[in-house]
This record gives structure tokens, C-alpha cells and sequence, in this order.
């Protein structure tokens, strides 16, 4: 699967690892799974997503559009959500995201290092494992 899941206990941090290729499909299907494990998730204070270790990143501009114009993965607008978008391309297509979902994503932040997201989040020693959802 080109995207995994994970959980630090301490700060309380959920987060969204890519991989590999990334394409419209594994946007949408992780749009679905993302909003499901929120969800189900324990109590947590923010979410980073991180497409540092992403080979290509081949997601259309429209396909951003349609994640901004629907509701966002985590409903509550007081917890930040920051993407790492490291390479051009992708950085350029979340900014979409960033662009026109603002309203309904008051704390999303797009930065280029995991240092800046885990500043944002107010991490400073992160320790994530595997995460499995409560049922």
C-alpha cells in the first residue's frame, strides 16, 4: 500500500506516510481510509502527512480540488494538520488543497520538512509506531 499509518503516544500525533507513486486513486482511497481512521481514532491533538519518501507524485490539480471542496478528514478545525511536501510537484498540487479548502481548513499547514511539522505539532523527541484504530 503506498501509505501507512502511525501513532505517537506521548504527543499524541497521528500520521500519514507516502510512498512510492502516488496517483489520483491512492489520493482518494487515502481521502476515505484517513477519514474512517479519524473516525475511530483515540483522542489526539494534530496530523502530519508526509510525502517525503514519495518517488512520483502524479495527482491531477482536479483531484486536489475535490478533496478542498469536500469535508476535510478531521472535522475539528482547532487541530493542525500539516503536509510535507518536500518535491515541487507535489508541494504546488497540496498547495490547492491549502488554497481552496481554507474555510473549512482553518489549521492546515504545508511546509517542505518534517522539522517544521513537528515544530507546528509541538513535537520535539517523536517516537511513532504502527497504528491500529480502536474498534
Amino acid at each position: 500500500m503506498p501509505f501507512s499509518f502511525a501513532f505517537d503516544c506521548a504527543n499524541k500525533v497521528l500520521l500519514a506516510r507516502f510512498e512510492g507513486r502516488i496517483t489520483d486513486d491512492v489520493m482518494l482511497e487515502f481521502y476515505s481510509a484517513g477519514r474512517q481512521l479519524v473516525a475511530n481514532a483515540a483522542d489526539f491533538h494534530g496530523t502530519i502527512v508526509d510525502f517525503s519518501p514519495v518517488a512520483a507524485f502524479d495527482v491531477s490539480p482536479d483531484t486536489m480540488r475535490e478533496v478542498a471542496w469536500s469535508p476535510p478528514i478531521d472535522p475539528e478545525p482547532s487541530r493542525p494538520v500539516v503536509v510535507v511536501a518536500p518535491g515541487a510537484r507535489a508541494h504546488d498540487v497540496m498547495w490547492i488543497l491549502a488554497a481552496e479548502g481554507h474555510e473549512t481548513r482553518p489549521n492546515f499547514h504545508l511546509v517542505r520538512s518534517m522539522e517544521h511539522a513537528y515544530a507546528i505539532v509541538g513535537i520535539t523527541n517523536a517516537k511513532f509506531e504502527a497504528y491500529v484504530p480502536p474498534h
